[in-house]
């Protein structure tokens, strides 16, 4: 399954107001910055779990940050 960002701003909103960056974000989802950067921005898909790990960071729920295709 592949996921897709749905609301780029807002991932962004809350990681700032989380007081992250994209490079803590990284180090706490051990995913590559410019993977997340990609991901973040609607410019790449990722995986499920992937997802989950950037929700879990975010505090939020994949079904909120991401859509889900085959």
């Amino acid at each position: 399954m592949k996921c897709k960002i749905k609301n780029s701003k807002l991932a962004k909103e809350s990681i700032a107001l989380q007081g992250l960056t994209q490079s803590k974000m990284s180090d706490i989802t051990g995913i590559s910055e410019s993977f997340l950067s990609q991901v973040l921005n609607g410019k790449r898909t990722c995986t499920g779990p992937t997802a989950m790990k950037i929700a879990v960071a975010l505090n939020s729920d994949v079904k909120t940050q991401f859509d889900a295709f085959v």
